[in-house]
């Protein structure tokens, strides 16, 4: 039973071996564990208009982002620091389903027509929440669809 109000006394594992705790950084300081050599890989990607990156292989999640990709990366290098090699992954931009239809003007029943009757691009992958293309292979095609299905100049003398 306590008598006191003191708080009670608090003893470390360090302090209950004898040893002295390492001294603490200032509250603004930034504390960096890597080795110098150790390369930093990281995953960049371009969503709603904002540019992300995600630093792989960390005990901790680390993420910076940037208006631009240039910016995102100058946010990176700042983290990774300036003395390691940086290797940054660019994932591409992706397409589902809906995205496809807007690429093409259509709605999405219009795509999942041309795609049954195999004439659409083939899908990068067939998820369980549905079909992906890369963008720009769902771009080509939009551009090439367009072109033949627009008036020649010839046939409207």
């Amino acid at each position: 039973m306590r008598t006191t109000d003191a708080p009670p006394a608090t003893t470390s594992f360090l302090a209950a071996a004898g040893e002295r705790p390492p001294p603490r950084a200032p509250r603004d300081a930034v504390i960096h564990s890597r080795a110098v050599a150790d390369p930093v890989h990281a995953r960049m990607w371009e969503s709603g208009g904002r540019w992300y990156a995600h630093v792989l292989d960390e005990p901790v999640y680390v993420e910076v982002t940037g208006t631009s990709k240039r910016a995102c990366l100058d946010e990176l290098r700042k983290v990774a620091g300036d003395d390691v090699t940086l290797t940054v992954e660019l994932v591409p931009p992706l397409a589902g389903v809906a995205e496809a239809a807007e690429i093409m003007g259509w709605d999405k029943r219009r795509v999942i027509t041309y795609i049954d009757r195999g004439h659409f691009p083939e899908p990068l992958a067939s998820l369980a929440g549905g079909r992906v293309w890369l963008r720009e292979d769902v771009e080509a095609y939009a551009a090439r669809w367009r072109a033949r299905r627009a008036p020649t100049t010839e046939a409207t003398s």
